[in-house]
């Protein structure tokens, strides 16, 4: 039997989205955060945003697969063998193709509308093909845009905007991060968002961490600090990263690390620098992060400039 769960902005079906917006303020170029059973909208598409998975195949789950109908918001605990390598929160979506006879997954998950700035938005998610016992899996899925609404077929045509193939020789249980740029055609125009998941016979896909942000930098434009800064290099990165900014005038330096709630990891007070080049060395391990999208926030004098960087191991 086809299925829709649909949630409004402050009406709660099961677990599947609470809406907040007093979080990631000082994440200021935040548009969307989806992370366990919360969601940050920005305040000007908070009233009509909304979520639904639906479940098109009409299809019997495999109770092995631990999934249900559609983008299951599917809770579990931190120490489950299925949660084993979930260091983040035990809280996901998850959808499935494996099914008590064979069949093809049809599963969406749809979320809107956001408004999309001039310059554009990145996307970002973290994901996983999870491994059933009998040790194959790695499911596919694909994401698509719409400015018109989320009626699956009907909206989300044309192109797909990110596709991740099946992987034939087995799922894997580790997070990866991936990200994807909304831009051009979609600039300020509203735009709802889907994740579509029709892999055939293999087992589930699990996605967590959904994230949108401008595509711009946060705050003050560069050239108003008298300062450039890159973005780090190499992003993503597993251990070590450096930050190089070049400043036209003496100044107090300090950099500073949030994750993507607005908690401060760090902050580090880097003297006052004299006018040229400098680098900042980023150790993943010595601040102990874990995998995920973290802010950095340099400033010099009163004004200050913050990009992305992600860890992923």
């Amino acid at each position: 039997m086809k299925t829709k769960q649909r949630l409004l902005i402050g009406v709660a079906l099961s677990t599947l989205c609470l809406v907040t917006t007093s979080t990631l303020t000082s994440a200021q170029d935040t548009l969307l955060f989806m992370r366990g059973n919360s969601t940050y909208v920005n305040p000007v598409d908070a009233p009509g945003f909304s979520v639904q998975s639906e479940d098109l195949d009409g299809l019997a789950v495999d109770p092995s697969t631990e999934a249900g109908p559609g983008f299951d918001p599917f809770v579990t605990t931190d120490t489950s063998a299925l949660m084993a390598n979930d260091t983040d929160t035990a809280y996901l979506y998850t959808a499935a193709s494996r099914f008590d006879t064979p069949g093809c997954a049809d599963n969406w998950l749809e979320f809107g509308p956001i408004s999309i700035p001039d310059g554009g938005a990145r996307l970002w998610w973290t994901y996983r093909g999870a491994l059933p016992p009998m040790g194959s899996g790695g499911d596919g899925y694909e994401i698509r845009v719409s400015n018109t609404g989320m009626d699956n077929y009907n909206d989300f045509v044309g192109q797909a905007l990110f596709t991740k193939q099946d992987d034939i020789y087995g799922g894997n249980p580790s997070w990866y991060n991936k990200t994807a740029l909304i831009d051009g055609f979609w600039e300020n125009k509203q735009v709802y968002i889907a994740f579509h998941h029709t892999t055939c016979d293999m087992f589930r896909v699990d996605l967590d961490d959904i994230l949108l942000v401008e595509e711009t930098s946060v705050g003050v434009e560069e050239n108003a600090i008298n300062a450039t800064v890159k973005q780090n290099f190499p992003n993503p990165f597993s251990n070590q990263t450096v930050v190089q900014y070049a400043i036209q005038e003496s100044a107090p330096v300090t950099f500073i690390i949030r994750d993507v709630t607005g908690k401060e990891i760090s902050r580090t007070n880097e003297g006052t620098k004299n006018a040229g080049n400098h680098f900042i060395n980023v150790n993943a391990n010595t601040l102990h992060l874990q995998d995920g999208i973290y802010f950095y926030e340099l400033r010099v004098g009163e004004h200050r400039s913050t990009h992305r960087m992600v860890v992923a191991r």
